[in-house]
């Protein structure tokens, strides 16, 4: 701290230094040259002129460069010697004076307290002689007093001024390097206060880091419990006797709440990176009435749900999105009723043409401090019980397709949450498109890359199914292998279509991509994968133009995707 105290303060003195430089190179060098030459011309010249000059010409070249060790005493040595050559040779004038006075203050500066005396010595000592000299009539001074009284007041007049100069001048330069170290003392507080409060606020981050963990897991298994109390609800009704077309509506209801289940972890992932959601559009009719064909079975029997569908544009969410989203509003506001109730979800079109999704409910209610933070990421009133994800997660949802909420509650009251979204061009839902797409015939020669053998043998039988015929590999080498030992079996067959999941055990995609470029450059691809979030594997797919299929995924889903890479690949070619 003194170190750094120190080196502000020879820092100031250097600027000080800096600031006298056009001073002594424009006007006192060429000003006392000037003066001297006129004084010599006119027969007043002294060997004190002489004196001058060289003192004026030694401070401008010591100030002439920046930084130079010894520049501060070069100066203060040759103001000294300016005032001294300037007194001895037009004697005690005020200017001589005013003189003295500077060369004190400037050198009292530059060097404390030892330059003060030094200064002061200098000074009064000539001072002195000078007085004793003309006294003893060994030489004259010009403009110098008669008598002894006068040079006495002279010689106490000057000491006393010059001593009062330096003596305050060095009391300031002490309070300045005592304020400079205080402010350093004071700051370097600050930084260990600043790094203490920092190292706080990390623990405090990992702390919250961990409790957020441990929350975010509680969410997840959350959303998955309700999808799983769906799903096990129409399984266990599959095994009672009832008409096909009743078996076949349990058995969609299942695939949704798969569908749903499955999207839980994109929309939590999505909603932490804060990723853009998938531009897709569904019909929200069908799937509230769905919905609430489900939920009915498994709610309470003192809480009634009802489907108030009216005609609506589509919503540009996926299907599972927004049965996660109705989902969600419905099981808060189960919890939100005590005793008997009701639950109404709906859809309209608004005046102004948006497409609404509106789930109202008689449960009791929040005040305006709860409704202003209700979807706040870890906000509950559940307590222990509570995650805090399910609104903010909904919030997030929407807010990334475009829409709105509009939440109206009041204690005592119930809740009506309405969602808005801009009319869209009808889009067709992936999950129809993926059905339909089904029924075609593909026909094509797939290398399937795909290191778990569970789900491998799911996709050959999906891909069997169409007419295809697979090749399979478990990791980057043996697809090498398979690209290598084909092509020498069948030189003018190839494959159509590559298949590979994102990450294999000995690489990713894009070293199997790049081995299938360099043997087919032309053939198409799709990668699959189980990762909510890989960066390179989503560089890739953006830089090649590729379709990207999240797990898990319907048989439909593999099916529609393999068609349309397939159908891109042709158009290319």
């Amino acid at each position: 701290m003194e170190h750094s105290a120190e080196a502000v303060i020879a820092k100031t003195e250097a600027q000080v230094i800096r600031a006298l430089r056009p001073v002594l190179l424009t006007l006192a060098v060429p000003g006392t040259v000037a003066f001297a030459a006129l004084e010599f011309f006119r027969g007043s010249g002294s060997p004190w002129l002489p004196l001058m000059v060289a003192a004026a010409i030694v401070m401008a070249l010591a100030i002439r460069g920046q930084g130079k060790a010894h520049a501060t005493t070069a100066v203060s040595v040759g103001l000294v010697s300016y005032a001294l050559g300037a007194y001895l040779h037009f004697g005690p004038l005020l200017g001589v004076g005013l003189l003295f006075a500077g060369a004190a203050l400037l050198v009292s500066f530059l060097h404390g307290k030892r330059g003060a005396l030094a200064s002061l010595t200098a000074l009064s000592g000539v001072v002195l002689a000078s007085a004793i000299g003309s006294q003893l009539e060994l030489f004259s001074i010009r403009n110098a007093p008669t008598g002894p009284e006068d040079w006495i007041r002279l010689n106490l007049t000057t000491f006393g001024v010059l001593t009062s100069i330096v003596f305050v001048n060095s009391r300031l330069q002490q309070f300045m390097r005592q304020a400079v170290i205080a402010e350093f003392k004071a700051e370097d507080e600050r930084d260990q206060a600043r790094r203490e409060r920092e190292r706080a606020l990390e623990a405090a981050r990992a702390a919250q880091q961990l409790e957020a963990v441990g929350r975010v897991a509680s969410g997840v298994a959350h959303d998955f419990n309700n999808s799983l109390l769906v799903l096990q609800g129409t399984i266990e009704m599959l095994e009672e006797p009832m008409p096909a077309d009743e078996r076949g509506q349990l058995v969609s209801e299942g695939v949704a709440a798969i569908s749903a289940a499955a999207a839980t972890t994109r929309q939590l992932l999505g909603f932490v990176r804060r990723e853009r959601a998938e531009l897709s559009a569904c019909s929200p009719g069908p799937v509230i009435e769905r919905f609430v064909r489900t939920m009915a079975r498994v709610l309470p029997e003192s809480v009634s749900l009802a489907a108030a569908v009216q005609p609506c544009p589509d919503l540009p969410i996926p299907a599972s999105t927004l049965d996660q989203i109705i989902l969600n509003l419905v099981l808060n506001a189960r919890d939100a009723i005590d005793g008997q109730g009701t639950i109404l979800v709906g859809c309209a079109r608004a005046a102004n043409g948006d497409g609404q999704l509106i789930v109202r409910d008689t449960g009791e209610g929040m005040d305006p401090a709860v409704a202003e933070r209700v979807f706040e990421p870890f906000f509950s009133t559940k307590g222990e019980g509570g995650t805090g994800l399910g609104l903010a997660t909904i919030h997030e949802l929407v807010r990334q397709s475009g829409g709105q909420i509009h939440l109206d509650t009041a204690p005592g009251e119930g809740s009506t949450f309405t969602f808005a979204w801009p009319e869209i061009v009808k889009i067709i839902e992936a999950e129809g498109s993926a059905r339909l797409r089904s029924t075609l015939r593909l026909d094509l020669n797939v290398l399937l890359v795909e290191d778990q053998p569970e789900v491998a043998r799911v996709m050959q039988r999906s891909l069997h199914a169409a007419g295809c015929t697979t090749s399979l590999a478990t990791s980057v080498g043996q697809a090498r292998a398979l690209l290598d030992s084909h092509l020498a079996d069948h030189p003018t067959a190839r494959f159509d279509l590559l298949c590979t999941d994102g990450l294999l055990p000995d690489g990713t995609a894009a070293d199997v991509l790049r081995a299938y470029r360099q043997r087919i450059p032309e053939g198409a691809a799709l990668v699959f994968t189980g990762y909510a979030d890989q960066p390179e594997l989503r560089d890739l797919v953006r830089r090649e133009g590729l379709p990207l299929l999240h797990k898990p995924f319907s048989p439909q889903e593999l099916l529609a995707h393999v068609h349309a890479a397939s159908q891109d690949e042709a158009k290319a070619s």
